[in-house]
């Protein structure tokens, strides 16, 4: 009979356990999650890759906290936390301006339709291409 009570203590003791560790690795985890809605929600950022002029393929991870002034190139660690490498002009000199005419040529051509270089080399169209990193020559 002690033997009886002894294990059912000992069931009810390892239960009470496994439920304190459930629930402490839940809210670690509800944690995570919230840090990282609260990354991508709340921050702006510009992820991809590119390769540059000197054909070097760059993978970029950045983030800016002041609306788009100022660019972090950031990475993660395996517990989500952020860590950032440095402003991105120093890193990447550039990209965040070949980024925004791409991005002004992307709108531009959403809302108009093909570039045609109707309006010359000298153009509006030529300058969105010329923002976007592109040579625009005559033939």
């Amino acid at each position: 009979m002690n033997e009886l009570k002894l294990l059912a203590v000992s069931v009810a003791a390892l239960m009470i356990g496994i439920f304190i560790g459930v629930k402490y690795k839940q809210s670690y985890i509800d944690k995570l999650k919230a840090d990282h809605k609260l990354a991508f929600q709340y921050w702006d950022q510009k992820v991809g890759g590119t390769t540059l002029w000197n054909g070097e393929m760059v993978n970029y991870n950045l983030r800016t906290f002041d609306g788009g002034r100022t660019w972090y190139q950031v990475e993660f660690d395996d517990e989500w936390r952020m860590k950032i490498l440095g402003n991105v002009d120093d890193l990447f000199p550039g990209l965040i301006e070949t980024l925004d005419g791409i991005d002004a040529l992307t709108d531009h051509a959403r809302e108009n339709g093909a570039i045609t270089l109707k309006d010359g080399l000298h153009g509006q169209e030529a300058q969105l291409l010329r923002s976007a990193g592109f040579d625009v020559v005559a033939k």
